[in-house]
Parts: C-alpha cells; structure tokens; sequence
C-alpha cells in the first residue's frame, strides 16, 4: 500500500484549534511535498459557504449602496453541483476560491473539502497536519 501523502494546515481561525468550530468561511492555507524534485507546492484556498453567501448579498442589498456580492448564477451553481472551484478568482491558480453548499465548517468538513480540492491536482492518499495557531482570528 503506498504511504500517504502529509499535508500541512496553517489556519489561524478558530477551527484550527478547536476541531468542533463552526465558522462561515475559512482561509486555509496548505503545504507538501511531491515530485518531481519533492518540491514544496503551497495553496492558499477561501473555503466559502452557500448560507455565507446568501446572507452577504442580503445584507449588501440591504444597505442600499452595493450591488450582491455574489451572483445568483454562482449561488445556483452551488446549490445545484454542491461544491465550486473557481482557480480564476485571483489570476493565481495557488489561491482558488471554494464554494460549497454547506451552512457551516468544521474541521472535518473543510478536511472533505480539501480531499476533493487536491484530487483535482492529482493529489490522493492525503494526511493532514493542523499546525496550532498561537493566536486566533475570528471570522466575521
């Protein structure tokens, strides 16, 4: 059976330290090895949730000022595929913006969510490490 593949978390969010949290988006930030050359390869992927993204349009139209933040063609991808991956957001293929149907994660979830993530690189058979943040910042 082949070894796995460790990948390395570094998140300063509270799900980096308590494995129960629940929070509406998260900025994870991944790091391992792999050939050729055992090279580092490192991704900076935004995990947002769809009951983010509903309540963020609601509340920018509610302010009057701004247009939705995310658009309703994007949300009903979303709620009908699951899960989004969009590597364009950015211009950087390393920092891809990861859109799912669920109403929270946790760190078991956000672990599913970067299986699939990594399977789209050819990346299978992964372990993964939490690094603990000495300080938590609170998404808001």
């Amino acid at each position: 059976m082949p070894s796995r593949k460790t990948v390395r978390i570094y998140c300063y969010e509270p799900v980096a330290k308590y494995p129960e949290a629940q929070q509406p988006w998260s900025d994870v930030y991944l790091s391992f090895k792999a050939k050729p050359g055992r090279k580092v390869y490192r991704y900076a992927p935004t995990i947002t949730t769809l009951a983010y993204m509903k309540i963020m349009n609601d509340f920018m139209v509610l302010g009057g000022t701004l247009q939705p933040e995310y658009s309703d063609a994007l949300i009903q991808l979303v709620e009908k595929n699951g899960i989004l991956i969009d590597t364009t957001e950015h211009g950087k293929p390393d920092m891809p913006e990861i859109f799912v149907s669920n109403d929270y994660l946790d760190r078991l979830t956000i672990e599913g969510i970067l299986r699939i993530f990594l399977k789209t690189l050819q990346i299978g058979n992964v372990k993964f490490k939490w690094d603990k943040p000495s300080i938590i910042v609170t998404p808001t």
